[in-house]
């Protein structure tokens, strides 16, 4: 089988490692390195995987395992597939979205996403337009949000925006799996709370 090696810079600890190691070992091979400071992880992909898919085919054993539905909506090619990639290994149901049109169509057909991820700076429709119009529709503003950006003020950005959280870029990969798991699970305990009250 051919092997094409995708790298993306990001950080991970050695037990997330390890637990990518376990989940998947022949898609996904992290290697740790230093280069100008940075630790970088490679990622490799089957020739016939999908690149920047919208949506990516499942089968049906990988449905059933599946717990939360994720939107990443990011212009750049290489985060949103690493992204979806990384995120199905941590059991998460991924879509994904080149742009926040694209996002914002993606939502408006589909109402049971547990969270979107959404990059600020893209074409078409930005981030901050794409979190406007999302606040709009009443079926679609309580869906949490987390805010990714290289921005050096994305903290307060994302305050602005009421987002539930923000990553910096590039990603953090533990940051990114604890803000998601505190994201989902907030929300959760927020509906039970109304459901009990």
């Amino acid at each position: 089988m051919n092997i094409r090696e995708l790298t993306y810079a990001t950080t991970i600890s050695e037990k997330t490692e390890k637990l990518i190691l376990k989940k998947n070992s022949e898609t996904i091979n992290p290697t740790r390195t230093k280069a100008n400071n940075e630790q970088t992880s490679e990622l490799n992909y089957p020739e016939s995987a999908s690149i920047c898919s919208s949506d990516r085919a499942r089968s049906p054993d990988q449905d059933n395992k599946m717990k939360h539905k994720i939107l990443v909506i990011d212009d750049d090619c290489q985060i949103r597939d690493t992204l979806a990639t990384v995120l199905s290994l941590f059991n998460y149901d991924v879509v994904t979205a080149m742009d926040g049109r694209a996002g914002l169509e993606k939502l408006k057909s589909d109402h049971s996403f547990d969270l979107i991820l959404l990059d600020l700076m893209m074409p078409n429709m930005t981030g901050f337009e794409f979190r406007e119009k999302q606040l709009e529709i009443e079926a679609l503003r309580f869906i949490p949000t987390i805010v990714m950006s290289s921005l050096p003020e994305v903290k307060e950005i994302a305050k602005k925006m009421q987002t539930k959280s923000f990553l910096n870029k590039p990603l953090d990969l533990d940051s990114l799996i604890m803000a998601i798991s505190t994201a989902i699970a907030s929300e959760k305990a927020q509906n039970e709370a109304i459901l009990n009250a």
